[in-house]
């Protein structure tokens, strides 16, 4: 049966203060199947419907914000009762960095951290940046290649040109990996390093449009590194599996279904990778609305 779950995610301050648009993902024990998505609100909550047993339901948490660094995964166990013991309320936890802008409106400052195999922070690597694809904004101004050396934490700091695609080069600590700079004034560079595509979840799982009448389906999106710069209607397609039944056409908000005839089909929205963004790791994340016209 599946029971009300919170999870409230919370700074890693002395304050605990809450932390609102984070990226909540929740997954089957061993990580291999993606059960719900959610962002966290004004109050740092969010909040799911999940399957719990009398012995409680293992879950697997993962957390996601820009310019935050999160301890992943976090393990919760569900609990099916009229009255639990405990209730199915959960805290998560994350740094969230002090963002440092570049101020040249051209550039993106870029900070990030060395580290070893081992998790050891490491000073003093060269950490280099070469220009591959040019805007033509950049261009005029003579993009190059850049480098910086790591402090005794670790830690760098360097401006680069937004829009450009460099190959960054870490030399022997990490593998040399193409990253696309986006038009923001600041990013962490594990952002660029594996940036996380989005999800997105439609509302209503089904609707029951008239035959002439558009039904909005609103698609509630979990955040991407980019969430920022992108809309939805970059990332997502939606196509219908009968349009003789029921045509549907993207919004900003999500999707439009307009009945046609009477019968069932199914609108299934599939994400798709804006151009010039190179993205790391499994891409498919496809969800389904049933459609049934009166």
């Amino acid at each position: 049966m599946a029971v009300a779950v919170t999870i409230t995610v919370k700074g890693n301050d002395a304050l605990t203060t809450a932390v609102s648009g984070v990226g909540v993902w929740v997954f089957s024990s061993d990580g291999s199947v993606e059960h719900a998505a959610g962002v966290t609100d004004a109050a740092g909550e969010v909040l799911f419907m999940l399957t719990g047993s009398a012995d409680g339901v293992t879950y697997q948490v993962r957390l996601y914000k820009t310019g935050a660094i999160t301890t992943n995964p976090y393990t919760i166990s569900v609990l099916e009762s009229a009255v639990p013991a405990t209730p199915n309320e959960f805290d998560a936890t994350v740094d969230v960095m002090d963002e440092s802008a570049a101020t040249d409106p051209y550039m993106c400052r870029v900070t990030g951290y060395i580290k070893s195999s081992s998790g050891r922070p490491v000073a003093g690597a060269n950490v280099n940046f070469d220009p591959l694809h040019i805007t033509v904004a950049a261009n005029e101004l003579g993009a190059t290649s850049a480098s910086t050396v790591t402090d005794t934490d670790g830690a760098f700091t360097i401006d680069l040109y937004r829009g450009v695609t460099y190959m960054a080069d870490c030399g022997s600590v990490d593998a040399m990996e193409t990253i696309v700079i986006p038009d923001r004034a600041w990013i962490r560079f594990t952002d660029l390093m594996y940036p996380r595509v989005m999800s997105a979840i439609p509302v209503d799982a089904s609707i029951s449009p008239t035959v002439g009448v558009a039904t909005a389906v609103a698609v509630t999106t979990v955040l991407s590194d980019f969430s920022d710069t992108i809309t939805l209607v970059s990332w997502l397609t939606a196509t219908s599996s009968d349009e003789a039944v029921a045509a549907v056409v993207m919004s900003a908000d999500g999707v439009l279904v307009t009945g046609a005839a009477s019968g069932t089909c199914t609108i299934t929205l599939e994400r798709i990778i804006p151009s010039g963004l190179e993205v790391k790791g499994d891409t498919t994340d496809i969800r389904t609305i049933t459609v049934t016209v009166a």
